[in-house]
């Protein structure tokens, strides 16, 4: 597995290999879209053995839903207004 693959889990689920700073994570768009906004799992949390990779970014971007057009899984932030003093 490694940055931007399209990967299937036992459960069926295809999740975008994605990275912040030197972890690799995967990036369960479907959760996204539903509106969860943590939608990440660490690698190093899990046994990857029952994953596959069944594609990539470049090769099939297809694979990627067409809400998540110009988002690519990457964990970013950005401030919309301070709330405290």
């Amino acid at each position: 597995m490694k940055h931007m693959d399209f990967v299937k889990g036992s459960s069926g689920t295809i999740y975008l290999v994605t990275q912040q700073g030197d972890e690799l994570q995967l990036w369960d768009f479907q959760a996204w879209l539903k509106g969860y906004y943590d939608a990440y799992i660490p690698l190093k949390d899990i046994d990857t053995s029952g994953y596959k990779v069944i594609g990539d970014f470049n090769t099939n971007p297809e694979l990627l839903p067409k809400e998540c057009e110009g988002y690519n899984g990457e964990p970013h932030c950005e401030m919309l207004e301070h709330i405290y003093p």
